[in-house]
This record gives structure tokens, sequence and C-alpha cells, in this order.
């Protein structure tokens, strides 16, 4: 699924449609760090548009999951400054 499909769907989404769906937003958010954490551009100049859109869908996605219900945007702030 593309970030920007994952983000049209988890808008604002509630823990009951959360359960209902089997989602794990918070999973969800954890692989998005990761991936975050792990992006490399391109060295080929050519790639730098796709680098960017790619990069910003996964960045709407991540603020996307932070509006979720149940997702604690300072515990989430607290662990990525550790591990980074």
């Amino acid at each position: 699924m593309t970030p920007l499909l994952r983000t049209v769907l988890t808008s604002d989404f509630v823990e009951m449609d959360q359960r209902l769906l089997s989602v794990d937003v918070k999973s969800m958010l954890e692989d998005e760090l990761a991936w975050l954490s792990n992006f490399v551009t391109s060295e080929n100049i050519e790639n730098r548009e796709t680098d960017n859109t790619l990069l910003a869908g996964h960045l709407k996605l991540i603020k996307t999951l932070l509006t979720c219900e149940g997702i604690n945007k300072r515990d989430v702030g607290r662990f990525k400054i550790l591990t980074f």
C-alpha cells in the first residue's frame, strides 16, 4: 500500500476502527520512522524529484499517523530523539 493511500485511510483513525480493522497504528508509525531513519537520497541528480516525492509521501503519512487516536506525540518525540 502506498504512503498516500495509507494517509487517506488512516486520517483521524479512532481506536475502535483500528481494532475493528486489525490495524496497529503504533507499529505503522514505528515502521515509518524506521524507514525515515534509513532513507538515503539517490546519488543521481535526475532522481531528485522522485526522492522528494517519496520523502514527502512518507512524511505526510507520519504526520497523519500522529493524528490517530491512541498515539502519544510526546512519547514518539522522546523515542526518536533518543534514537538519533
